[in-house]
């Protein structure tokens, strides 16, 4: 005598409950993680071009005049003229050596121009909301080879962009 076994055609309960509860643990430790990865863009996109295009007129200054550009006597702004600094300040932080120190800090509270209503930093306020991060950039030339300018980072930005 057969039994005829009822077949199966679906998932159970318990069955479609633990998915559930695999994908909202998955999400809950994605979304930080996402998040994150967003603000380090943000900062990477507006930001870093203008940092670059001071070390480009510095490294072109050097190129000309066959030295590091004393801040003392060149205004730091004959540098700053074509770079888009709306969110950040940029100043010297002293000299180590005959190196000098550029230091760049974030302004949280700047508004996109596109959208005034939205800060692009704002995650990466503190309780004074302002200069909560910075990048000290330290020029130094190659003593081995004087056509060669080495740039070294350090700072809160610097360890965040992982430079």
């Amino acid at each position: 005598m057969l039994i005829k076994m009822k077949e199966s055609k679906g998932f159970t309960l318990v069955e479609l409950m633990i998915v559930v509860a695999i994908i909202g643990i998955l999400a809950a430790v994605a979304v930080p993680y996402y998040q994150r990865y967003v603000a380090k863009s943000r900062l990477t996109s507006l930001v870093m071009p203008a940092i670059h295009s001071i070390e480009t007129n510095i490294g072109t200054y050097y190129a000309v005049q066959s030295g590091i550009p004393n801040f003392t006597t060149t205004p730091l702004t004959t540098f700053t003229g074509d770079a888009d600094t709306r969110f950040i300040e940029i100043g010297t932080d002293g000299w180590t050596g005959s190196a000098p120190r550029l230091r760049v800090e974030v302004q949280t509270e700047v508004p996109l121009s596109s959208d005034s209503s939205k800060l692009p930093f704002s995650s990466f306020s503190s309780t004074d909301g302002r200069n909560v991060f910075y990048i000290v950039a330290t020029i130094s030339p190659d003593a081995s080879n004087a056509q060669k300018l080495y740039w070294s980072y350090a700072g809160t930005l610097a360890q965040e962009l992982g430079l």
